[in-house]
């Protein structure tokens, strides 16, 4: 199924091959990564949530799992461009990022769990979304204190 709706000539789920391009990793996600999310939650329900406090832990490689899944009759640069920016846009969530402690149970795409994750993956989480907290924080901070320079002039 998978395989059929990437290869449908359907405008918002179409990969522009600009973003195939690793000069161009830190720019604002496609506007098409959210109806691939929703194609991925779709396809295996089991492990891929659109409701973004259900998201668990996914299984290492898993992006190889989907492309396999998907066989041939599509292009593999384009399908690895919609996957690998699907899975980052989920992944990096800040919900997600929450799940991910040590111990937690990693997910396969039927659903079963298929290992766990180390303290070392746990750690790292937890400082990006600690560093994500602490940027909201300091522009929040910055947010009032220039409104208060501007009450006072």
């Amino acid at each position: 199924m998978l395989r059929k709706r990437l290869t449908d000539p359907d405008p918002v789920v179409t990969t522009p091959t600009r973003y195939m391009s690793t000069r161009y990793k830190n720019t604002a996600p496609p506007v098409w990564v959210n109806s691939m999310i929703a194609l991925l939650c779709e396809t295996y329900p089991k492990t891929f949530f659109l409701y973004e406090r259900r998201r668990v832990p996914l299984k290492l490689g898993i992006r190889n799992d989907i492309m396999r899944a998907m066989g041939s009759g599509i292009d593999p640069a384009q399908a690895s461009a919609a996957v690998g920016w699907a899975l980052r846009m989920y992944c990096s969530n800040s919900f997600y990022l929450d799940k991910i402690r040590t111990g937690a149970k990693r997910i396969d795409l039927d659903g079963k769990e298929v290992g766990c994750v180390s303290a070392e993956q746990a750690k790292g989480a937890t400082a990006l979304v600690a560093a994500r907290r602490a940027k909201r924080r300091a522009k929040a901070k910055a947010k009032v204190a220039g409104e208060h320079a501007d009450a006072a002039t």
